[in-house]
């Protein structure tokens, strides 16, 4: 009986040591734009559990938030189809407390944030095998119209994950959906040097049916906001070497609707936008 105690002070000890030393999680994100399509992209994100909360977002976004908050202005590159367009960077916060995640959307100087209110129903199973050097178990759930896979670790005592992805007894290694679309792998684990819980600025609160909404405005009219009338009152368009263009918006309109048409493969297939 005292071993039995011995171990579990042990095992407890063990886990709070580990949640107290701030631990920063990179993911591997492999993503496929175009369904049935073998291209892919990739690209890296940070998962960081920060007193209760959990932030998944890229390095990037990180610094971002941290300049936002401090009221430093960024240079906005503001080049069609990048940051006019709806970016969905798989930007999410989790709070454990109020249980409640949060995921980000941005519209160039707009920030939008959708409650995620969908509980992840997890089917788990006896198989195991080795992520790198962790001893991993098997589970699935079905989310945002897809199933997905699951490999999570005991041997770090985090219920965590990335992106919507929690709830298991301990940290998912990796996760990816039937048709391999979306793909997170754990890259590598480090000490968190920079905590920083900072998040996007002024987020508008919106649901899925309005998040439809913003991606149709934008494709009806894409160039809505680099046209003379639009927000942004430009008299003159140029190249790099200072040499006048002149803009053909119907033509780039055109281009960008055909482009999102094409790349509409989005993680949450339940609320695709159907663009006509």
């Amino acid at each position: 009986m005292k071993n039995f105690f011995i171990s579990i002070f042990f095992i407890f000890f063990g886990i709070q040591c580990f949640s107290q030393n701030n631990k920063l999680f990179i993911y591997e994100v492999t993503i496929r734009p175009e369904q049935k399509n073998d291209s892919l992209i990739r690209k890296y994100m940070l998962l960081e559990p920060i007193n209760g909360k959990s932030y998944f977002r890229t390095s990037d976004d990180k610094q971002e938030d941290s300049l936002n908050t401090k009221g430093v202005s960024l240079n906005t590159n503001l080049s069609l189809g990048v940051e006019s367009s709806v970016k969905d960077d798989l930007y999410l916060i989790k709070n454990s407390k109020s249980k409640t995640k949060q995921k980000y959307i941005t519209q160039l100087f707009n920030n939008y944030v959708i409650n995620i209110n969908e509980n992840l129903n997890w089917k788990l199973f006896e198989e195991t095998k080795k992520f790198n050097q962790y001893n991993c178990q098997k589970a699935q759930v079905n989310y945002g119209g897809r199933l997905w896979t699951a490999w999570f670790t005991k041997d770090i005592p985090i219920n965590d994950g990335p992106y919507i992805f929690d709830g298991l007894p301990g940290l998912i290694v990796d996760i990816a959906d039937s048709d391999n679309d979306y793909h997170f792998s754990l890259f590598e684990i480090r000490k968190n040097k920079s905590i920083n819980s900072f998040k996007k600025p002024r987020a508008i609160d919106i649901n899925w049916k309005e998040y439809k909404k913003i991606h149709i405005n934008y494709y009806t009219n894409p160039t809505k906001d680099f046209a003379a009338n639009g927000t942004f009152s430009i008299t003159k368009w140029v190249d790099k070497d200072g040499n006048e263009i002149k803009m053909d918006f119907k033509d780039l309109n055109a281009k960008e609707q055909k482009k999102l048409r094409r790349f509409n493969n989005p993680l949450e297939l339940n609320h695709k936008v159907n663009y006509q």
